[in-house]
């Protein structure tokens, strides 16, 4: 009589574990669809307006594990946090950048003219 019971108490222990597992992936797969579908975009978006490389991914199915799709968009997220602390990009230096022949200084009359190295008239130098 006891191995009978305690055979019933383990079998059900292991549909319950089964239940459990199925319900945890459930959920995890509820949550990475969740995170596909409303944050990856947002992360997607805010990396081309950062000008942040983001990876390529496949287009998410039910292949793909749960964990996969929310280590893209951690990952991607990290990327972004990344770029960020690193502060903005270095101003570009425009000492070097070709003026116009004349550039006005100021709203004065036409003497307050600056002229600029002619480079249309230097051929060759």
């Amino acid at each position: 009589m006891l191995p009978i019971v305690l055979a019933a108490a383990l079998g059900a222990g292991i549909i319950a574990g089964f239940v459990g597992w199925s319900l945890g992936r459930a959920r995890a797969r509820a949550l990475a669809e969740d995170v596909a579908r409303s944050i990856e975009p947002y992360l997607r978006r805010k990396a081309a307006e950062a000008e942040v490389a983001a990876p390529e991914h496949p287009p998410w199915n039910t292949r793909h594990d749960p964990e996969q799709m929310v280590s893209y968009a951690t990952g991607l997220a990290e990327r972004l946090l990344e770029a960020e602390r690193a502060g903005p990009p270095a101003p570009a230096d425009v000492r070097g950048m070709a003026l116009a022949d004349t550039q006005q200084l100021g709203p004065g009359s036409a003497q307050d003219l600056i002229v600029t190295a002619d480079l249309k008239n230097k051929k060759g130098s």
